[in-house]
């Protein structure tokens, strides 16, 4: 028995790597089902980037709506390309199902519609709450009613937030951050607030120069600030018009995403 341990072959097990060389580990690989991470996806192109268990990155080209950086996905790896990419729940099981089951979506709740946040919202729910929020404002910007211009500030100011709520749901929706939603708001402020100090500016210098020899010249450029006051207000308006408009009318995630289940269709 002296010596057996001296002639024994020493077998080395070293992990799966650029060591193969010739390519020969990514033909061990072809057709092997593994799991991963993805690194980065395009929904414009559909180029990804998995970053396998085994180590390895994989690149693949896919169609679906719920990749997303982060997201589990189950696939097949044909060398160093990836296919048959199927993303997994968030529990770890596959989301994939038959057309016989039923996709699970979230409650509706018209409270969390106006004032939350969180989760997401389909495209008819969030008409319908910009619909509401522009028929209260409506009566008081068109003076049907005799109101004054703080009480318009008001309720514009309340009617804010559920506007901000909506519209980072259905931007969730869209697998988006809904701090995007504040974007557009914070622009049109700053175009509206820019057109109103102009108009201020103005008008004090027209004032001023009526006691002088300058009020033509002043009157003139007076004139001149409030069209550029429309056209900035005019801006701001479409801003938002545009805004709302995409979010109404793009379509969302069908299948969950990071910020939860696709929403009812069901208005009620």
């Amino acid at each position: 028995m002296k010596g057996v341990h001296e002639h024994s072959p020493v077998v080395q097990c070293r992990p799966p790597g650029p060591h193969l060389g010739g390519g020969s580990y990514a033909a061990s690989l072809r057709d092997t089902a593994l799991r991963g991470e993805i690194l980065s996806y395009d929904v414009t192109t559909g180029d990804g980037l998995i970053s396998g268990d085994d180590l390895q990155r994989y690149a693949f080209t896919s169609t679906a709506a719920d990749l997303e950086p982060g997201r589990r996905v189950d696939f097949v790896a044909d060398g160093e390309h990836a296919k048959q990419v199927i993303a997994l729940s968030f529990n770890g099981f596959s989301t994939a199902t038959t057309s016989a089951q039923s996709v699970t979506t979230s409650p509706v709740s018209w409270k969390n519609h106006f004032f939350s946040c969180k989760g997401r919202i389909s495209r008819v729910h969030f008409s319908v709450v910009v619909l509401i929020l522009i028929g209260l404002q409506a009566p008081l910007w068109l003076e049907l009613l005799p109101v004054v211009w703080h009480l318009k500030a008001l309720v514009a100011g309340i009617c804010l937030w559920p506007y901000l709520a909506a519209s980072a749901k259905r931007l969730h929706d869209l697998n988006r951050s809904g701090t995007l939603a504040i974007m557009p708001v914070v622009l049109s402020i700053l175009l509206s607030q820019t057109a109103i100090v102009a108009w201020l500016i103005t008008s004090v210098w027209l004032y001023l120069a009526s006691f002088g020899n300058a009020y033509d010249q002043a009157s003139q450029i007076w004139e001149h600030s409030k069209t550029v006051a429309r056209w900035l207000v005019g801006s701001a308006i479409l801003i938002q018009l545009a805004f709302i408009a995409w979010l109404g009318l793009v379509r969302g995630s069908a299948a969950a995403n990071r910020f939860g289940p696709p929403p009812s269709k069901s208005i009620w």
